[in-house]
């Protein structure tokens, strides 16, 4: 036995062995045809966490119903880290966006990791932050 996990219908779909060659081939292509370097190839992984909500857990409540139910907030913010590594193996300093204009002392402990903090209008990378 294994732990299963929940894969879009539309991804599982189109993941065949015809499209990743067909994927791989043309990449290798332009890789080629530009002469770009290993060292200017980089793999961007980002994922969004959101701040002010917590996971379900154990609260005091009436033993008259099976579960306590828990508000979500109307006003919860989005934000985004982003790690990137280089084909030959350099890794970059994760950077975390937070949506907001200006960034703000309260939103950090007073110890937290040597990563780039910065912002955007919808809280989402754009080709500032990637630049």
């Amino acid at each position: 036995m294994k732990p299963s996990r929940v894969i879009d219908a539309a991804r599982k779909r189109c993941v065949t062995e015809e499209t990743l060659t067909e994927y791989y081939d043309g990449l290798s292509y332009v890789v080629e045809s530009k002469k770009i370097l290993w060292s200017n190839s980089y793999n961007v992984d980002e994922t969004g966490v959101q701040l002010g909500e917590t996971n379900g857990g154990t609260v005091a409540g009436t033993v008259m119903t099976p579960s306590s139910e828990r508000i979500k907030s109307d006003n919860s913010t989005w934000s985004l880290i982003l790690e990137s590594i280089s084909a030959d193996g350099r890794r970059l300093t994760p950077t975390v966006v937070f949506k907001g204009e200006n960034l703000q002392g309260q939103w950090f402990p007073s110890v937290f990791p040597d990563w780039k903090y910065t912002t955007s209008s919808s809280g989402w990378s754009n080709a500032d932050i990637f630049l």
